[in-house]
């Protein structure tokens, strides 16, 4: 299967709890943990092609968020998916997929994008 059909689900989180949940959730999918990945762009992170070794970049500030990029998946698994992920997890998520727009973009870039989008729908300051 090549990485554009294949469904992958893109993960960051702080939290050791959280990312066991992922993994458990995900078992019959890819997954791909992040972390270290913050300047890579999502479709480098996706194909495997980084630039260096993980964890060498900072950290993003999450502001306690996690973050879950679906990639591939169809939209009737993604809400499945996220009723159960908001069911089992203890910290706030943002959700996104990936589109033509953003699979270009760093990773660092589009959370932080999120970040804003999320606080900007829910009226947080």
């Amino acid at each position: 299967m090549n990485e554009q059909n294949e469904s992958i689900a893109l993960y960051y989180t702080e939290f050791e709890g959280e990312k066991e949940i992922i993994e458990k959730t995900f078992v019959n999918y890819r997954t791909i943990d992040c972390m270290g990945h913050e300047n890579d762009k999502l479709e480098h992170i996706i194909s495997g092609r980084h630039p260096k070794e993980p964890g060498t970049d900072e950290k993003i500030k999450t502001k306690g968020y996690s973050f879950l990029i679906f990639h591939g998946f169809e939209n009737k698994e993604i809400i499945e998916i996220l009723k159960f992920i908001r069911k089992v997890t203890q910290r706030p998520w943002i959700f996104a997929t990936t589109t033509e727009n953003n699979i270009n973009a760093k990773f660092k870039d589009l959370i932080e994008e999120l970040i804003i989008e999320h606080e900007e729908m829910h009226n947080i300051k």
